[in-house]
């Protein structure tokens, strides 16, 4: 299926997904690397567009800032967002993360190769090193 060819590139904004998109899918978070090229071509729609780039992502916005520096970012699919201002808008940690959190944590202890990430408001189970056990990870979470 081809795109539609866009009359003026530059005046539309551009939604970027992270993992998958942008850098390689890895077995785990940080091990991921953004290309220089593709770091380059991210400032240079930025600058053409007069901004108007975000990128999307299930990451914590400290995460993707350490890759690249994107003025726009909603992290943790939107739980959390940077705007063109600079200024960050979220929510706070409840008593649910810390329980769920302990939960999920004594889950991945009993099943080596999980791993249990805190994000801002909001909690990770990756079973991406152990696919044999997601089952097991959808019913610990529904649990929670």
């Amino acid at each position: 299926m081809a795109l539609p060819v866009l009359a003026d590139p530059f005046s539309y904004a551009y939604f970027l997904d992270f993992d998958g998109t942008l850098v390689e899918i890895a077995e785990q978070p940080q091990s991921v690397s953004l290309l220089a090229s593709t770091r380059d071509a991210l400032s240079r729609l930025s600058a053409a567009t007069a901004g108007a780039v975000a990128i999307v992502t299930g990451r914590d916005i400290a995460d993707v800032d350490a890759l690249v520096a994107a003025l726009r970012v909603a992290g943790v699919h939107g739980l959390t967002r940077r705007d063109g201002a600079g200024a960050v808008h979220g929510v706070s940690s409840s008593a649910f993360l810390v329980d769920g959190e302990a939960a999920l944590l004594r889950f991945a202890n009993a099943n080596p190769g999980l791993l249990v990430e805190r994000k801002a408001g909001a909690l990770a189970l990756h079973y991406r090193a152990r696919p044999d056990l997601e089952a097991g990870g959808i019913a610990a979470v529904e649990a929670i």
